[in-house]
């Protein structure tokens, strides 16, 4: 049975981890909303840590990853990594996982 953990606003210029680079046991999706437009990209880590996959996106408002449809199965934390000149703005986001 799957469960959620709700986000809430952040903001960030560089980077950004959900629950502070917090581990979830088989993340399976994230929703967010971004109040601020321009590029960005998802970032995956393992359980240990280690980069695993970056997913570029462009744009603001509601947008979603889900993992298992990118081969990623198991413990991952997520983040958020800018690539756009000044600050990235977010009004909240669920992850599911479980």
């Amino acid at each position: 049975m799957s469960q959620t953990y709700e986000f809430k606003a952040g903001s960030f210029k560089n980077e950004l981890w959900i629950g502070g680079k917090k581990i979830f046991n088989n993340l399976i999706s994230v929703d967010v909303e971004f109040l601020t437009a321009g590029k960005w990209e998802w970032v995956v880590a393992d359980a240990k840590g280690t980069v695993v996959k970056n997913v570029p996106h462009d744009g603001g408002g509601w947008t979603s990853i889900h993992l298992p449809s990118l081969g990623l199965y198991g413990e991952h934390s997520i983040g958020f990594h800018n690539l756009s000149p000044g600050e990235k703005k977010i009004r909240s986001g669920e992850v599911t996982f479980g």
